[in-house]
């Protein structure tokens, strides 16, 4: 039965399982078909969430704003290594930094708050609500 599966991303493992359980006894039968049913609702429940949470989007905004928050960490502290706290000099680069951190952060909130605002957009790339499997 296992030669049966074709692989978990292209929709057809669910459907393969149902058709190879008929070719079984009953007790066999009514045990592949209720895993069967589990494993396609625990894979619509996981592509729903997936879809509302918008994961690789969420992951890929996230990633570039950490980037350049570390990226102004590491300016701030290669042209505050001479500089005494406090002074006028530091003070500039310290908001420098303070401003990058506020840009990147409220880049990739409104990023995020967009994709939950437009359903069809804000996903990967032609990605609409229907699933290419469906």
């Amino acid at each position: 039965m296992a030669e049966n599966y074709i692989g978990i991303g292209n929709g057809l493992q669910c459907p393969l399982a149902v058709a190879a359980a008929t070719n079984h006894s009953t007790d066999t039968v009514s045990a592949l078909s209720v895993c069967a049913i589990v494993v396609a609702t625990i894979g619509a429940l996981i592509e729903g969430i997936r879809r509302i949470y918008r994961f690789e989007q969420r992951w890929a905004t996230l990633n570039a704003a950490k980037r350049a928050i570390f990226s102004a960490r590491e300016t701030y502290r290669a042209k505050s290594i001479d500089l005494v706290m406090g002074s006028a000099e530091w003070q500039v680069i310290y908001y420098d930094f303070k401003n990058a951190y506020e840009n990147a952060t409220s880049q990739q909130a409104s990023i995020f708050f967009k994709g939950l605002t437009s359903p069809g957009e804000g996903g990967a790339k032609g990605e609409d609500e229907k699933s290419p499997r469906a």
